[in-house]
């Protein structure tokens, strides 16, 4: 048991270090789109614009997030799109502080992002939060190669029970909204803030 129980710990550390190493290599990496005294909350990979080259996306929070909340300062995040280039380097071509939550955006779930997901030149914003009623809300970006742009394509918003035992998470309530109902929104008009209907 006492072997078991060392092998597994050592597994464990080996993870653990393993992920540490990797989260400084990307913090080595993209250190020069790195304001000071930020660090990579979010890392994503893949094709933003249709072309062969993988894109990445950061999001970046500040050291001092938490602290800054409960001064009373709401600390926006820095969600960045780097664009990749044929030399491997990779070049800034979007830049907003409205397009993540902050650290405090929800009151009872300070830290509501989940994570940013790609997916052939779309992406999606994930967010989750609430208590007792427990809502999550993805929000859909996708290219337009003709104009070279992103835009707003779906909002996607669910509330869930948490408190019920026999169905943990159980939907109460999905909405989805599109162009259709919200109109054309390119990514530099997006904000977090607002609910598009």
């Amino acid at each position: 048991m006492k072997k078991r129980f060392q092998f597994l710990l050592s597994v464990f550390l080996i993870i653990v270090i393993s992920s540490f190493g990797q989260n400084e290599n990307e913090m080595q990496r993209f250190s020069d789109f790195i304001p000071e005294n930020y660090s990579i909350l979010g890392f994503t990979c893949g094709n933003l614009n249709n072309d062969s080259i993988d894109d990445v996306i950061l999001i970046l929070n500040n050291n001092r997030e938490d602290s800054l909340f409960y001064a009373g300062i709401e600390e926006k995040r820095i969600f960045m799109m780097l664009i990749g280039q044929q030399d491997k380097s990779y070049k800034l071509s979007f830049q907003s502080s409205n397009i993540v939550g902050y650290y405090g955006y929800d009151m009872n779930f300070k830290d509501a992002f989940v994570d940013v997901v790609i997916s052939e030149a779309t992406f999606a914003i994930n967010h989750y939060g609430g208590f007792n009623i427990r809502w999550g809300r993805s929000t859909t970006f996708e290219y337009n190669a003709s104009m070279n742009k992103w835009f707003l394509i779906k909002e996607e918003f669910e509330t869930m029970e948490s408190t019920n035992l026999d169905a943990p998470n159980k939907l109460i309530q999905k909405i989805i909204r599109t162009p259709e109902d919200f109109g054309v929104i390119e990514i530099e008009e997006f904000d977090i803030t607002k609910h598009y209907e």
